[in-house]
């Protein structure tokens, strides 16, 4: 406590020094702020709920910017759902502005992403009504006047395809919406892209390490060629929205598709034509427009969570969520790769790693590697903590590396002979990857890769990837059958034109289309 007491007299100090502003307070207590969270989590039960109290009694303030940032230091420290529903609560101020209310939203859907302990059914349900009260606001000002175009008046050959972030070729989200355009023309409909942009791009309230979105000007990487315009303001920009309001009313378009939730430019659009949302991941899709598609069948939290939102049933579509995948660009070795060419090569991908592999799922690891000396862990993408666990595990310095960002996974992958999921929600596209080139898939059974995978490879311990890897090695014929069932559940996955199909079929039989 002692420690955390110093930081706090530091902060302290800032605060009542007249000549700084408050972003330069934010700026200059942030190293404060990290270095509690790391003595925080070190304490026991009891000294984290002494510190909580001190914390939140030095922390009160009259101030409306500086309660929001206390607020979001405090989930940050403790991960404790009360400081969400706090940070909402002070959202909803009438002081705030509809784009500063949407900046916290993300923020909220950005932790509740790398933190899946926090989305829980409450936070879940709370944070649908704060998207529904911004998007009301939004609404009054855009869309009340605008008039439902019926189906017989609409260009039955033109879908445009909305997406709230494009980015390249190597993110999921963007191959999706290539993928669906992709089938979309295949299929012989005119489609026109509108990247509404409408992640973050700026840090509208002080907030403890807030989620910035970039915004990509060319997409060189991307070969398919498609009329494309993107909102390069910051959004949820008004002038921007309305003009895309406007350019739908006069194209008048059969339906608007939209990929990444939650899209507010799209659901209004829903004011005229029919919108149908694809989330990307798993999950009902957070949207006010027509169709909600869902890549799952509907389970009863689903029904009772659509209740209380006031969502119609009719209004679900149960689909399949399918990837593409790009064949290897070279080919590499396992030497290359620094992987010894004896052990069972496991491969870990993702770019939030940092806040993926927790120290106790790193504790799980390295005990997991001692009793298997001859398994070899990889890990790809962002994971800046990699050397600390390489200095506090001595299996993480014998028996794993850090390949950093890799552009070509499906090369990595053909050296390797199983891909293991961390407990997250995302990481469906390189889980899905990984099966096409014939990995099987550990994942435990939740999140995106757990309905990518298929229940065939969810896992409740390392026990029982240890059981798979024994069979692996002493049956030959098992190896080759699991190589084929990963293969064989990639194929299903990937069938977007045939999904595609199924879904147009489904909207255009659908009252709701009309």
């Amino acid at each position: 406590m002692q420690a955390i007491i110093r930081e706090m007299q530091e902060i302290c100090s800032l605060y009542t020094n007249n000549e700084l502003s408050i972003g330069k307070i934010v700026a200059l207590s942030h190293s404060n702020f990290k270095k509690i969270k790391a003595i925080y989590k070190g304490l026991d039960c009891e000294q984290q709920k002494k510190c909580v109290d001190f914390l939140e009694e030095v922390l009160e303030t009259d101030e409306p910017q500086l309660s929001i940032y206390h607020s979001s230091c405090l989930l940050e420290i403790t991960e404790q759902e009360k400081y969400l529903h706090q940070l909402i609560t002070l959202a909803l101020s009438p002081e705030r502005t509809l784009q500063q209310k949407y900046f916290i939203y993300w923020q909220l859907i950005h932790k509740t992403f790398v933190k899946p302990a926090l989305l829980s059914a409450t936070v879940k349900l709370e944070l649908y009504m704060f998207y529904k009260h911004i998007f009301q606001g939004f609404k009054r000002r855009l869309a009340d006047n605008k008039q439902w175009i019926p189906a017989t008046e609409r260009n039955r050959n033109l879908i445009v395809l909305m997406a709230n972030q494009l980015l390249n070729i190597g993110h999921g989200p963007t191959r999706t919406v290539i993928d669906r355009y992709r089938a979309l023309k295949k299929l012989g409909k005119e489609v026109y892209i509108i990247n509404t942009a409408e992640l973050p791009r700026a840090a509208l309230l002080p907030v403890f390490d807030p989620s910035i979105a970039t915004l990509v000007e060319k997409f060189n990487e991307i070969t398919t060629q498609f009329p494309l315009y993107q909102c390069r303001d910051i959004m949820p920009n008004e002038q921007e929205m309305a003009k895309i309001l406007e350019f739908i009313a006069s194209n008048k378009p059969e339906f608007i598709f939209s990929i990444g939730a939650p899209n507010i430019t799209a659901d209004l659009c829903s004011s005229m034509v029919p919108v149908a949302t694809l989330a990307n991941s798993f999950e009902l899709p957070v949207t006010e427009g027509t169709f909600h598609l869902l890549p799952r069948e509907l389970g009863e939290q689903d029904k009772d969570f659509l209740k209380k939102c006031g969502i119609d049933r009719k209004q679900i579509i149960e689909t399949e969520y399918t990837y593409q995948f790009e064949p290897p660009v070279s080919l590499c070795t396992r030497q290359e790769l620094g992987i010894p060419e004896d052990n069972f090569a496991v491969v870990v991908v993702g770019n939030r790693l940092d806040s993926e592999i927790t120290m106790d799922y790193a504790q799980q690891i390295h005990e997991f590697l001692a009793r298997n000396p001859e398994t070899f862990i990889s890990f790809i993408g962002k994971f800046d903590n990699f050397p600390r666990f390489n200095v506090q595990f001595i299996t993480f310095q014998q028996q794993t590396n850090y390949l950093m960002y890799r552009k070509d996974l499906a090369s990595v992958y053909d050296c390797c002979d199983a891909y293991l999921n961390p407990p997250r929600l995302g990481g469906g596209s390189s889980a899905a990857e990984a099966l096409s080139r014939g990995l099987p898939v550990f994942t435990f059974p939740f999140g995106d890769v757990s309905y990518t995978a298929g229940q065939r490879y969810h896992i409740h311990s390392f026990t029982d990837i240890e059981k798979f890897i024994a069979k692996w090695r002493q049956k030959p014929e098992f190896r080759e059958t699991e190589k084929q069932a990963a293969k064989a559940r990639a194929a299903a996955i990937s069938d977007t034109d045939g999904v595609m199909e199924k879904i147009l079929t489904t909207i255009y039989s659908s009252d709701l289309f009309q």
